[in-house]
């Protein structure tokens, strides 16, 4: 089957008549995140438009990020669709503070691809640049070394007191154990900082604070959830899919004919991760304040009545997938 080269205008058309299909069935803006999350998205910025629709479509993909960015992204988007929803469309890795936007919208849209994590915070390491670490870290560590060391001192006490046949008494094997257990452990908890250990807990009660204000407008947790996802899972990159999502969250769903057929086109921008970040409303049938602030300025000099609606050389600039497809793709 041979190949069909398409111009970026042409993708650029295509990538838009798709997304415009899907806010149109959902009268929804459709909204692509596809970013680390950070202060440095002013992500404010992306909502400032002045025709929304009821409703907005975040396709979000995420490894994670400052769970203070990710709070504050989640309450934008509450405020400004606050007569409508927010939809949150996983169609790959959303992971860390992409779970608390995940959190804060009022339904989840998951295929079989999508996968949240943990509601873990990443901490930066000591004496490291940029190397982070997941805050369960900490109490997997903490949580290990208290199960040896109680496995430690009973094994121990268990050993003297059956293997001396009654020669050693309860309380003499209860001494050496402890002391053996000590012995064996205190260099290994004098390595630990309180104050460390304090600063990352105050980390975890963050995200469990920002949850819980979040799911208090979006009301899509079922009981306990929350605390499930801050601390019931072993690791930062640990698979939270669909089937497992369905456990934790009330409103979930697949996605939808025209919203598969958006994600294929896009596919080279929701498969993974990027590296750089991307932040785009791709559904085009509403204007931004900077766009309307602009239009009125390019009137006034004309002597035009300003007019509402998308520039037709719009839809050119709007980043796209520089890609052939194959015929009947």
């Amino acid at each position: 089957m041979g190949e069909i080269e398409m111009t970026a205008e042409e993708l650029a058309a295509r990538q838009t008549e798709l997304a415009n299909a899907v806010a149109a069935e959902n009268d929804a803006d459709v909204l692509l995140i596809n970013s680390p999350i950070d202060r440095g998205l002013a992500f404010p910025d992306h909502l400032s438009f002045s025709n929304p629709r009821k409703h907005c479509l975040v396709i979000l993909v995420t490894l994670g990020g400052d769970p203070d960015a990710g709070y504050r992204m989640a309450r934008c988007l509450q405020r400004t669709y606050s007569e409508g929803k927010v939809s949150v469309l996983i169609p790959s890795m959303c992971k860390s503070a992409g779970t608390l936007i995940a959190i804060g919208a009022n339904e989840l849209v998951m295929g079989d691809n999508g996968e949240l994590g943990p509601l873990d915070v990443q901490v930066r390491k000591r004496d490291e640049l940029l190397e982070r670490m997941s805050g369960l870290d900490v109490d997997e560590a903490l949580a290990s070394l208290q199960e040896k060391s109680f496995k430690t001192f009973e094994e121990a006490l268990v050993n003297l007191n059956v293997n001396s046949a009654g020669g050693i008494s309860l309380k003499t094997a209860m001494e050496v154990a402890t002391q053996l257990t000590v012995g064996l452990f205190t260099p290994i908890y004098q390595q630990i900082d309180p104050m460390r250990v304090g600063e990352i807990a105050r980390e975890i009660k963050i995200a469990d604070k920002y949850g819980e204000r979040l799911n208090s407008h979006a009301k899509n947790l079922k009981e306990g959830a929350l605390a499930r996802l801050i601390a019931e899972y072993p690791s930062h990159g640990f698979v939270i899919d669909k089937k497992e999502a369905e456990e934790l969250f009330i409103h979930i769903r697949v996605p939808n004919p025209k919203e598969l057929q958006l994600l294929a086109f896009l596919r080279g921008l929701v498969r993974r991760p990027l590296d750089q970040s991307f932040i785009q409303f791709i559904s085009t049938d509403r204007v931004t304040l900077e766009q309307q602030n602009e239009s009125n300025r390019g009137n006034s000099a004309t002597g035009t009545e300003a007019t509402s609606g998308i520039a037709p050389n719009e839809a050119s600039s709007i980043p796209t997938l520089h890609i052939a497809r194959a015929a009947g793709d």
